[in-house]
């Protein structure tokens, strides 16, 4: 296992851990997103930080309302097709191109503002909430050349 592969299972872990440990309360937000910080090195954990657009479940949150929320973040090395963006995969490094490009975003969240990587129930046009989900389109400035996988 290469130093960054076993650096970007830690984050998920803890990014898994952290989540699942959590306080009580589930809560669904759409949000505002104004700007993204990268750590020093990835992967590890983006700060995304905007203001709470629409609360469609949940309490603890108002529309209005700032929020930071720790997204676990990095690259792949090697040009490769990502995973489906569904449930079944848990927490999942996000791109931070993508990150910093985002606008709008749908968040599962506990009371203190933790994702949660399992799904909420169907919320109309949203659908399933779980972690983190861009919502808008974002241009990314790089090109990648991704192979067809062979038949087997």
């Amino acid at each position: 296992m290469t130093r960054d592969l076993a650096l970007s299972a830690l984050v998920l872990v803890a990014a898994a851990g952290a989540a699942q440990g959590a306080g009580a309360g589930d809560n669904a937000v759409v949000i505002s997103v104004s700007n993204v910080r990268l750590p020093d090195r990835l992967p590890g954990v983006c700060a995304v930080n905007g203001v709470i657009d629409q609360v469609v479940d949940g309490q603890a949150f108002r529309k209005g309302e700032p929020l930071s929320l720790r997204v676990p973040c990095g690259v792949h090395t090697h040009a490769m097709l990502l995973l489906p963006a569904v449930n079944a995969h848990g927490p999942q490094l996000t791109d931070p191109d993508i990150l910093k490009g985002a606008r709008l975003a749908s968040a599962h969240i506990d009371d203190s503002g933790k994702l949660l990587w399992a799904p909420t129930q169907p919320y109309g046009h949203w659908g399933a909430i779980w972690g983190l989900r861009i919502l808008n389109a974002v241009p990314l400035e790089r090109n990648i050349n991704i192979a067809t996988p062979s038949p087997p």
